[in-house]
């Protein structure tokens, strides 16, 4: 068997206004649909005119003063940049409402159980009585779920289970 590897084909996309809410700070910036091929490569050729120093993460962020500047060359207006600043800020503000409501959720199912240990009666307001609460009579055991199974609030007693 033989493996061959076709051409590296580059092309240059115009720049635009983003929509990317990871920026720190200053208008986010994406790529447009417009492109225009540069060149084609083998795959040979490619590797040789490529540096041997790979950049790093530091070196691929762009300041926001430079983006803000490439944004003015390519003709995006300064109200365009503020509008994609403060939707950026928006969604920033709704991930960190996520991640707070996550790291809560592991413990509401803990709080539930508990509630239904100390207070393990269902309540519910009956239709036909306007005003009366009725409660699940938890000394019975088993049974449905009907209201034959439920005592009125006033007349309940307290259960102890043996």
């Amino acid at each position: 068997r033989t493996v061959r590897f076709g051409t590296v084909k580059i092309r240059e996309y115009e720049s635009t206004l983003g929509d990317n809410p990871s920026v720190r700070s200053g208008p986010p910036i994406g790529l447009g649909w417009k492109s225009k091929d540069l060149k084609d490569f083998t795959v040979d050729e490619f590797e040789e005119g490529r540096s041997s120093i790979r950049r790093g993460s530091d070196d691929l962020l762009i300041s926001r003063f430079d983006r803000v500047q490439l944004l003015r060359q390519v003709g995006v207006a300064r109200m365009e940049m503020a509008a994609a600043i403060r939707q950026a800020r928006r969604i920033q503000r709704r991930r960190l409402a996520t991640v707070n409501h996550f790291s809560l959720a592991k413990y509401e199912g803990n709080l539930e159980s508990l509630r239904k240990l100390f207070f393990g009666s269902f309540v519910t307001k009956n239709v036909a009585e306007p005003g009366t609460m009725y409660v699940r009579n938890t000394c019975k055991r088993g049974g449905s779920n009907s209201y034959d199974n439920m005592q009125s609030v006033r007349e309940q007693r307290i259960c102890r289970t043996v």
